[in-house]
């Protein structure tokens, strides 16, 4: 499939959106598994035989209002990013080629963190308050910061390879 020039910015960044949500999700469960967090807490347990299938476990049993709030968030706080960067082409320069990452690592974290703090407790299954019972456990809450820092990351190197690729 041919796409044309003015498709491909949307393009890249639904598929940059996609692969950091898939990320935040799929870490945070990970990270969750790996950090051994009660299986109690969650209601499928997290005791299944093999990491996959456990990460598999804990990122199903996330609420569908979770996962859309946070690829809301995600989305609504990268645009901000994405337009300073663009109006500061200095930052650009091969010496600040960090500056997109630090953007989009801040949004990313600011993103998980709004999520936390404004998901309701009633939609909040198998994340938050509905895993751990406090909507901040300091337990989870850097496992959380990690996952919307990787997320970030994952957009940040997906739009920048997607912007790069010739239009065939």
């Amino acid at each position: 499939m041919i796409l044309q020039p003015a498709s491909r910015p949307l393009r890249c960044w639904l598929t940059a959106l996609l692969s950091a949500w898939v990320t935040m999700v799929f870490v945070s469960s990970a990270l969750i598994v790996l950090r051994g967090v009660p299986s109690v807490m969650t209601r499928s347990g997290v005791g299944h035989p093999g990491a996959i299938a456990a990460t598999w476990r804990v990122a199903d049993e996330m609420g569908p209002v979770v996962k859309l709030l946070m690829v809301v968030l995600l989305a609504a706080l990268l645009e901000p990013g994405e337009r300073w960067l663009r109006a500061n082409p200095a930052r650009h320069a091969p010496s600040l080629a960090w500056w997109p990452y630090a953007v989009n690592v801040t949004a990313g974290v600011a993103a998980m963190l709004l999520t936390l703090a404004l998901v309701p407790a009633a939609f909040s299954r198998g994340f938050g308050i509905g895993l751990t019972g406090a909507r901040f456990d300091p337990a989870v809450l850097p496992l959380y910061f990690a996952s919307g820092a990787l997320g970030a990351v994952a957009y940040t190197v997906t739009r920048a390879r997607c912007r790069t690729r010739a239009v065939p």
